[in-house]
């Protein structure tokens, strides 16, 4: 669906864990250069752990334009420790961005086709809920709420979607769907609604009428406590309302008297805070400052900049938030970002920063080398399995009567069943991980790009996956000298020579399916090769080295047919 571009990387395949037989999810890339992209409009989010920024490029007559992203490290305290930074799991997009708003976990983005993205730290982006769905123009407003992970949508409630009948539907022989957003949100709607999107599920609060009819909307949200604040333009007025305990509060006034071009809003521990834009000396520019609430009502900061001297930034290039509990802005000055934080209070100074615009790339060098220890260990059993155990391979095992070795499809059922309860395990223990990954590998048209993060818990995720199917397998045989699967499918472990396996075949022959299995899709496509091509006794790599067998009942014969197939007698002489 959208486009993800790498610096300077070949298209690789990494696992995503067979374990839920998803296969490999290919990580892809292409050249983009830092230098040649040049940001035209800017967004900020942020909530109580961190800040994102995102940032569009100009798009040509021919494209969209290409969109990236920063973010800042996770913050157990109150306050920013470092700028946004860019990261190799958060690869660049194409497309037109038209809102932006972080919760506790996330980042979502609103594109202009109405299709809603979700960004995480340590994960892969995702396809998510269908805004286009809820309503027909884009909303009013977006914000997340600083504390949870739940996400606020104000929209025009004449834009919301109106499902059809299923008599209608049923007359039309057809399923009734929603058609694509044509218009954007109008500019002064007369009855206001809330969405709001937990986990998938939305539901819809009504917004009094006392708050319709104006031309510009900001939301904060913390911890459910809702701030709804709007502008008048003809008065330089801005106003809100609260909603807390399933009630609304009258409109009150946040700011008045001062000429407002633009404004932002944000929630720090304390409640909300608003960042205005006041037209500077220079014509086209904007000077900012805060209105926050304290125990006299709200107060009014002084221009913020990083001294005496207020900053001013252009009207269309800028963008601000509260995050970590702290002010921020972001600028787009002479082609690159400038990233500022500070304190709230009623005189603002402010630390800037430039944040770079280098995409981070994954060093193949450590995949390489990985790869490479991977394919040697299978050569080295391989090796070590035809140069020393070829006469055993080739000698027929001592099958007990009423027994045969089991077939390759019924051993690779059984496998099949007996990872499942691991796999189960695992899936209800990392959903929160695996699930994004799943949507973005069925949902993603292009493919992805993983951090060295990301990697590591697929990592840490197989590594779990592997210690408890093998685990499960060697206690279950060393107790029944069968698995789950086996039994099920009717079949056992026995010794080479037709008696029960001891207990040391027992354990190495797991220790091999764990150290097999751990190696991933390569080391299971040439266990089943050995398996059902070089075996006369159809062993994989731990069945020759243990010296056991796989076995399964005799079939019972069925009735044979004993009638000649070619019957050339003439059927003249049985009567007909």
């Amino acid at each position: 669906m959208r486009k993800r571009s790498n610096d300077n990387r070949h298209s690789r395949v990494r696992r995503i864990q067979c374990l839920l037989a998803v296969g490999s999810l290919t990580i892809a890339a292409q050249s983009v250069a830092a230098a040649d992209w040049q940001p035209d409009r800017v967004m900020l989010s942020g909530s109580d752990e961190r800040v994102w920024v995102v940032a569009a490029s100009k798009g040509e007559a021919d494209s969209e334009p290409e969109v990236r992203f920063w973010f800042s490290a996770d913050s157990a305290a109150p306050g920013m420790t470092s700028a946004p930074k860019p990261s190799p799991n958060i690869q660049p997009v194409t497309g037109n961005p038209i809102f932006a708003a972080a919760d506790k976990s996330s980042l979502r983005v609103l594109f202009a086709d109405l299709a809603l993205w979700r960004y995480e730290p340590k994960s892969l982006p995702a396809t998510d809920a269908l805004f286009v769905l809820q309503s027909e123009r884009e909303p009013l407003a977006f914000a997340g709420d600083a504390a949870q992970g739940i996400t606020w949508f104000l929209v025009d409630a004449d834009s919301l979607a109106r499902p059809v009948s299923t008599s209608q539907a049923d007359d039309e022989d057809e399923v009734a769907t929603q058609p694509a957003p044509t218009t954007q949100a109008s500019e002064k709607p007369t009855h206001l609604a809330l969405l709001r999107l937990e986990r998938g599920f939305w539901t819809r609060i009504d917004v009094p009428a006392f708050a319709a009819g104006f031309d510009a909307y900001q939301l904060a949200v913390r911890n459910g406590h809702i701030h709804l604040f709007w502008r008048n333009p003809a008065g330089n007025v801005i106003s809100y309302s609260e909603f807390q305990d399933d009630a609304w509060s009258p409109p009150d006034v946040a700011v008045k008297g001062v000429v407002i071009e633009r404004f932002w809003v944000g929630s720090s521990l304390t409640g909300p805070v608003l960042i205005v834009g006041s037209p500077a000396e220079s014509k086209g520019k904007l000077n900012l400052s805060i209105a926050f609430e304290n125990e006299k009502g709200w107060v009014h900061s002084k221009p913020i900049g990083p001294s005496a001297a207020p900053l001013a930034v252009s009207r269309d290039a800028v963008a601000a938030t509260i995050a970590c509990n702290q002010l921020a802005v972001a600028v787009i000055d002479d082609g690159a970002i400038q990233f500022a934080w500070g304190d709230i209070s009623t005189a603002p100074t402010i630390r800037k920063t430039e944040l770079s615009t280098v995409i981070p790339t994954l060093d193949s060098a450590k995949q390489r080398w990985r790869d490479f220890v991977q394919t040697a260990v299978l050569l080295v059993l391989f090796t070590i399995v035809l140069t020393t155990r070829r006469e055993q391979m080739q000698t027929p095992a001592a099958v007990p009567r009423g027994y045969i070795l089991a077939t390759v499809g019924r051993r690779a059922m059984a496998t099949l069943i007996d990872v499942s309860p691991a796999a189960i395990l695992i899936l209800l223990l990392n959903w929160d991980f695996i699930g994004p990954l799943l949507q973005t590998y069925g949902a993603s048209d292009a493919p992805v790009v993983q951090n060295p993060e990301v990697i590591a818990r697929q990592d840490r995720i197989w590594l779990l996956f592997v210690v408890l199917y093998g685990g499960w397998c060697l206690v279950l045989e060393g107790l029944g000298h069968t698995t789950l699967g086996k039994r099920i499918l009717n079949c056992r472990v026995l010794s080479a020579d037709g008696t029960a396996p001891t207990g040391r075949q027992i354990l190495i022959r797991n220790v091999l399916r764990i150290l097999i299995v751990g190696l991933g899709v390569s080391g299971v496509l040439v266990t089943f090769m050995l398996l059902a091509m070089f075996t006369v006794n159809r062993q994989r790599l731990g069945d020759i080295l243990a010296n056991t067998i796989v076995v399964q009942p005799t079939p019972t014969p069925s009735k044979i047919d004993e009638s000649n197939p070619f019957d050339d007698r003439d059927p003249r002489d049985d009567g007909y």
